[in-house]
């Protein structure tokens, strides 16, 4: 790993505050995996969450840092969203150019089991909004739908169904993809996920993409987690590694 992994991953693993809580609530994040999460944050708390992820393709490394999302609870099921500009860096055959991402804004509104006595629902309308360099000129909306189910003491599915239009050139593309995730909690601290991702735009190639990650909470309020995933249909990310915390006060 190079000096610039490494200083993206001191930096994403940021210094907080060891955070008291109860372990009879702990933190629901969105991240590691690509399902969000279908709970919202608790009313009057804030929740950070922040990581890095390592990729290759072909002849090429990304490492993008510290992919920070800010997401805050104003009244019960309902939460602003807000995700800062993370740092790309992009290496190829020796040469290093890097960039910043746009600025992510949005809201969850949680609807726990309104439809279904079986599972609870989440809609997350947002938008990326210019603000980096990285080449995007237009706002580019999205919703995401997500349910989670729990379905019994150990395992858990949670799926997300994603729609964004997104300016390419002098046209518009809409990017669909749906996720199912498995969780399986071994311990009140420790669980995995297993996830299926399939991705498809307009009317081209569509990509399949296996993750499979672990997740450590430190304290009711604070988790760690570690994951890896790789494109089995051939596309954009082939392999990735990547690792995050996060933390709710």
């Amino acid at each position: 790993m190079n000096k610039n992994i490494l200083t993206l991953v001191l930096v994403s693993f940021i210094s907080t505050p060891c955070l008291a809580g109860d372990w009879s609530d702990p933190i629901s994040t969105d991240r590691p995996d690509f399902t969000e999460s279908a709970f919202v944050v608790p009313e009057g708390m804030t929740q950070v969450e922040t990581g890095f992820t390592y990729q290759r393709l072909q002849d090429e490394n990304f490492t993008t840092a510290p992919e920070t999302l800010i997401r805050h609870a104003v009244v019960n099921n309902f939460e602003l969203r807000l995700g800062t500009p993370s740092w790309n860096i992009t290496r190829r055959q020796g040469h290093t150019t890097s960039n910043f991402n746009d600025v992510y804004a949005g809201f969850k509104l949680g609807l726990e089991k309104s439809v279904s006595k079986y599972f609870d629902l989440s809609l997350i309308p947002a938008t990326f909004i210019p603000a980096g360099n990285d080449g995007q000129e237009t706002w580019s909306p999205e919703i995401k739908i997500c349910t989670a189910s729990e379905l019994d003491d150990t395992f858990s599915l949670s799926t997300m169904s994603y729609f964004r239009s997104e300016a390419v050139d002098a046209d518009r593309e809409t990017i669909y993809q749906q996720t199912f995730s498995v969780g399986v909690g071994f311990t009140d601290r420790i669980a995995s996920f297993y996830e299926y991702i399939f991705e498809t735009y307009n009317d081209g190639p569509f990509s399949q993409i296996t993750h499979i990650g672990f997740t450590y909470l430190l304290t009711p309020d604070m988790q760690a987690d570690i994951h890896m995933g790789r494109n089995v249909s051939g596309g954009y990310a082939d392999p990735f590694f990547a690792g995050g915390l996060s933390f709710r006060f």
